[in-house]
């Protein structure tokens, strides 16, 4: 049987309740009925599936994350779309940070089975959401 994983920041709750507030108006206003499906994160290493029975190299990998970081913070500042017709997505978006643009380098370092683009962004609208409804949002 597979699992799915996927590595991320949450924010305090504070923030995860006010974007719950913008997928609320998505959900009422543009029909993204599945906006409020996940609460508000920043994804550093996006969704893969794995065997339950192989699951704790994955797990070793996760604890082998060097996070020796001094704490930062991430600053939220405006919104930002994805315009893909297929699939459009509206986030949060924060300023540029070095600091968790390395953070995700060092989860890159440890699962490197996947090649991907980071774009640091705190999803508001997507999934259902259809283009024309993006366009209007």
């Amino acid at each position: 049987m597979k699992k799915l994983y996927f590595i991320a920041i949450y924010p305090p709750q504070e923030i995860i309740e006010d974007v719950k507030t913008f997928k609320k108006d998505f959900v009422e206003n543009y029909g993204n009925s599945k906006a409020l499906k996940n609460d508000a994160h920043i994804t550093l290493f996006p969704t893969f599936s794995r065997e339950h029975d192989l699951q704790s190299d994955i797990f070793k990998a996760f604890y082998d994350i060097d996070t020796d970081l001094p704490p930062f913070e991430v600053k939220l500042n405006g919104f930002g779309s994805f315009p893909n017709p297929k699939n459009p997505v509206i986030y949060v978006q924060p300023e540029n940070n070095t600091e968790l643009t390395e953070l995700c380098n060092r989860v890159k370092q440890k699962f490197n089975f996947i090649s991907y683009s980071f774009h640091p962004h705190i999803t508001v609208g997507h999934r259902d959401l259809t283009f024309e409804n993006y366009e209007k949002a």
